[in-house]
């Protein structure tokens, strides 16, 4: 029974049993019958373990809900300021987040560049899957440190 949910982590546990079990892996092949059964699977789950007061597993309910939205990178919108450039553009990469949702894939995307270095835009390759919300893109160097940041995407 539920008496092996107990302490501060039971309601994580028990959540993660439930998911485990009632919620798997969406795959290319499944029927829209399962993806549909599955997703209210996810639903009903986040639904129930919201109404906890106490302790309530927050990452693991976000986690879920984000499967469920599933959403995608779009476009991205650049928010430089007009007069800035880069002397080695090479360098230069786009930095996108990971989604929230475990099992999904992460958007790719490149810059778009104008002569001597200035930024035009960003293209999206892919728009990847699991983003519960319009993440932050960031243009960066190749070690991954910050050179502009761009605006929210949709």
């Amino acid at each position: 029974g539920l008496q092996s949910y107990t302490g501060s982590n039971g309601p994580q546990k028990l959540l993660n049993d439930l998911v485990s079990r009632y919620c798997p892996t969406l795959k290319d092949g499944d029927n829209k019958r399962k993806k549909r059964e599955i997703k209210e699977a996810r639903r009903q789950l986040a639904l129930l373990f919201a109404l906890l007061e106490a302790r309530q597993p927050v990452q693991t309910i976000s986690q879920l809900l984000a499967e469920i939205d599933n959403g995608r990178i779009g476009s991205a919108n650049v928010t430089t300021s007009p007069d800035q450039t880069f002397s080695n553009v090479a360098d230069l990469v786009v930095v996108l987040p990971p989604p929230l949702a475990p099992n999904c894939t992460q958007a790719v995307a490149s810059v778009k560049w104008e002569p001597f270095g200035k930024l035009v835009g960003i293209n999206i390759i892919s728009g990847g899957s699991g983003y519960d919300t319009p993440p932050k893109v960031y243009v960066g160097d190749v070690e991954g440190t910050t050179k502009v940041k761009n605006g929210q995407v949709t």
